[in-house]
């Protein structure tokens, strides 16, 4: 995180991890690299890179990079930190091992981090335990949110309701994942309205069964089939994109069986 001249990025190597666009790139400087190496496992939508590594069927980036590992581990080292850090990767974005694109090898791989030690009580302390006020938050959350005839449930945190509850944008982005058991409910949305003068509103977009990104590249995002984000400017702009996903899920639920 320190400081490093714009020569330094001349002269070297950047290797951007788990971004499928550059627009989503948060160090700006990458594009002064002499040589760029992109590694992701989102659905490519940009192939920035010289070298462009993208296996959009793992669970996560943190997989590719702990495979990796297992490749060259007579050249590498891996020590617990590191693989705390990789393992979190890993639990996180595959959501604690319980996405489709969780595999077998997926598994063996987390099995190569644990093997280094891994404190998992502390880990999953960090990762579940919550302040008070975001139960607040949630219940608050489970009060003012909506679902559609079809079956897309969704909730707006304008910045009343940040500054309400203290909510960071991280926190914020938090609640489209109370809305994910609700019986019926096929994809669930979390539109957070971000500080600044412009009427930027971020999407957080989830489903089952459903595959939703393409909605979200309608809408300047993308992502995963089921785990997607985009920007709308408007509330009209907001309306349509609850309406267009509430078509797709109806669309779907005519045509499959075995949604629940």
């Amino acid at each position: 995180d320190e400081d490093v001249t714009d020569e330094v990025y001349a002269a070297g190597l950047g290797i951007v991890l788990d971004t499928a666009s550059e627009a989503r790139i948060s160090n700006k400087k990458y594009a002064l690299c002499k040589e760029i190496i992109k590694i992701d496992h989102h659905i490519p939508l940009e192939n920035y890179g010289d070298l462009n590594w993208v296996e959009e069927e793992r669970s996560s980036c943190c997989e590719m990079i702990v495979d990796f590992y297992r490749t060259f581990d007579r050249e590498l080292q891996l020590d617990s930190e590191a693989a705390t850090y990789l393992y979190t990767g890993m639990v996180t974005d595959s959501g604690r091992f319980r996405f489709s694109s969780v595999s077998g090898d997926t598994m063996r791989l987390a099995g190569i981090l644990l093997d280094q030690g891994i404190d998992t009580d502390v880990l999953f302390a960090n990762l579940y335990l919550k302040e008070f006020d975001m139960f607040k938050f949630e219940s608050y959350v489970y009060d003012k949110m909506c679902i559609t005839e079809n079956g897309v449930a969704y909730i707006y945190v304008d910045r009343a309701m940040q500054e309400k509850f203290g909510l960071s944008q991280e926190d914020a982005s938090s609640a489209v994942g109370y809305m994910d058991t609700i019986k019926g409910a096929l994809c669930w949305i979390a539109f957070i309205e971000a500080p600044g003068e412009e009427k930027t509103i971020r999407v957080r977009l989830r489903s089952r069964f459903v595959y939703i990104n393409t909605i979200a590249e309608k809408y300047h995002g993308g992502g995963h089939a089921c785990a997607s984000g985009a920007t709308v400017y408007s509330k009209e702009e907001m309306e349509n994109l609850i309406r267009d996903l509430d078509a797709h899920v109806k669309e779907y639920k005519e045509t499959h069986e075995g949604w629940l």
